[in-house]
């Protein structure tokens, strides 16, 4: 009686652990994205690109117009991060602040 309860012990143990590990890589992976993203951008904008960030966004199709709007309008690549944009073409920068910074 008691071995099985040590083996079930063992195995929650083991499924927590395995858990607790999957959420740690997980966090892990997101913040060297955030890091790797965050370097990239500071080499563009001192290459010149410009940003722009939004206040809010006020809601999912707001998110899509906006999405729609930087395809069909920009003539120069961009990066986009939620509320941050970043622009090669500062024309583009400037147009879309008219547009979408309220």
């Amino acid at each position: 009686m008691q071995k099985k309860r040590a083996m079930a012990w063992s195995r929650e143990s083991l499924d927590r652990d395995t858990l607790e590990q999957a959420i740690a890589n997980k966090a892990a992976e997101r913040m060297a994205k955030e890091i790797d993203r965050g370097i990239l951008w500071s080499m563009l904008e001192q290459s010149g690109w410009t940003p722009v960030t939004l206040s809010r966004l006020q809601d999912n199709r707001h998110a899509v117009d906006i999405t729609v709007w930087l395809e069909e309008h920009c003539q120069q690549q961009f990066k986009r991060n939620g509320r941050e944009f970043l622009f090669e073409s500062k024309e583009d920068a400037v147009y879309f602040a008219l547009k979408w910074v309220a």
